[in-house]
């Protein structure tokens, strides 16, 4: 069973070493058994994590005789809310990766609970609802805009139809002045009064109209503004929902660069500090992905963690996934001005990273906080100076200060056959006493002096 690099980069990023199964069902904690479709063997990593009695998960060495916890999860550290652990085979949950949502569970007492976390599935698709959001938010964008134009467009109508209602009312007060006039002729001025009259009729009709097209003008107006204002709306949500889809997994798509320059890469671009992936030590990546997305929010949580590795950076081809790299995040996130720095320590990895548009994956996941500190202030400090091989002990009554005690280890005398120099001394045991203890001196001095004195008898 593949083995990470090293034990102490997964404690610190809280990352189990993997399993080779995971339980769907409760199981007894004895001998060997099927483990979702899979013959589990002597040895093998087991994620026990559907125990009716929820103490008893957590993770296992399958054995012939009784299960016990693997050596790295026996503690309330090794097991705290935020661990993961990565399944390697089973029908169920090959490739799936748990995570432990107890916080400081009392191993053997408190409930251990987990979730599932993620798989190779649910990273795409949520990349890929990630992008499409972005489609979304861009279409309402474009609707808001065209909405907005409608408003100007039927605003200036209204505009237009208002003026022509005015001109009506003028045109009727006209007639209505010269059917007056006309009026005071005779019989001429008669049939000028009529034809007045009827023109006066007529430029009334037209200015009613005319207002009733400003009224409807003006409700169109008034309909296309709120148009506008639920496309912006529609925007906005879109635009939410695309941050929060892309924030869901940090998993970012950028075109790679072999340059090193400590600079801008260029829009959707990263680069290393280094031509070697694996010497590098700095990552420059631009504050936007390659679908143009603005991601310079989420390239700076990547060091909220309070633990001193902030989270595990991995670079990885979209063509093949053997091709990929691992860093730890050990430093705070840096703005360089239009892209984000982050200082990285290698962990593992193989290939040469493609430099095809939009060809790799950034992905990066989030240590937990660093636990409660323990008794004391501050960590342990040795002395400032010590010989080598000496024994360090505790100075003082700080429980977190030691100093050298001046005694080398190779002149502690051992167990089995030990020389002994100078003077021991050794309790002295009662007169008689006829067992394996030491016998010192005044033993022995004892001893003889009760015997009684032997006489020689005449031949």
């Amino acid at each position: 069973m593949a083995r990470p690099a090293t034990a102490s980069v997964r404690l610190l990023t809280g990352e189990r070493e993997p399993v080779r199964l995971a339980t769907i069902a409760n199981i007894t904690l004895y001998g060997l058994q099927t483990i979702d479709g899979v013959a589990a063997e002597v040895g093998d990593r087991v994620l026990v994590k559907d125990q009716a009695d929820q103490t008893e998960n957590g993770i296992y060495t399958a054995s012939e005789g009784r299960w016990f916890r693997a050596a790295d999860a026996r503690t309330a550290r090794t097991m705290q809310k935020g661990t993961t652990v990565h399944v390697q085979e089973g029908t169920v949950s090959a490739d799936r990766v748990y995570a432990f949502e107890t916080l400081d569970p009392a191993i053997g007492a408190d409930p251990i609970t987990l979730s599932f976390y993620l798989s190779q599935d649910t990273l795409g698709d949520a990349v890929n609802a990630a992008n499409a959001a972005a489609a979304s938010a861009a279409a309402a964008l474009t609707s808001k805009n065209a909405a907005a134009t409608s408003a100007t467009s039927a605003a200036g109508s209204a505009t237009a139809a208002s003026g022509s209602a005015s001109a009506a009312s003028t045109s009727a007060t006209s007639a209505a002045t010269s059917a007056t006039n006309a009026g005071n002729s005779a019989t001429a001025a008669a049939g000028s009064a009529s034809a007045a009259s009827g023109s006066a009729t007529g430029a009334g009709t037209s200015a009613s109209a005319a207002a009733g097209s400003a009224t409807a003008a003006s409700g169109s107006a008034s309909a296309a503004a709120s148009s506008a204002t639920n496309a912006t709306t529609s925007a906005s949500n879109a635009a939410a929902s695309a941050a929060a889809a892309a924030n869901a997994v940090a998993a970012l798509g950028y075109t790679f660069s072999t340059s090193t320059a400590d600079a801008d890469p260029g829009n959707g671009t990263l680069r290393l500090n280094n031509a070697s992936a694996a010497s590098a030590t700095v990552a420059y990546i631009d504050n936007l992905d390659s679908s143009g997305a603005t991601v310079s929010g989420i390239l700076d949580t990547f060091d909220d963690s309070t633990n001193p590795i902030k989270g595990q950076l991995t670079l990885r081809s979209k063509a093949s996934a053997a091709i990929a790299y691992v860093y730890s995040v050990t430093g705070s996130v840096v703005d360089g001005g239009g892209y984000r720095k982050l200082t990285l320590a290698y962990v593992s990895g193989a290939g040469t990273l493609p430099t095809t548009a939009d060809g790799i994956w950034l992905i990066f996941t989030r240590a937990g906080d660093k636990g409660a500190d323990g008794l004391g202030s501050g960590d342990f400090s040795g002395p400032a100076s010590s010989v080598t091989d000496n024994i360090v002990t505790f100075a003082g009554t700080t429980r977190k200060a030691g100093k050298d005690s001046g005694v080398a280890v190779a002149s502690l005398a051992p167990k089995a056959s030990p020389a002994f120099t100078g003077t021991p001394t050794a309790p002295t045991q009662a007169a008689g006493d006829n067992s394996a203890k030491l016998a010192t001196t005044a033993y022995v001095d004892t001893s003889f002096a009760r015997r009684p004195a032997r006489h020689s008898r005449g031949r």
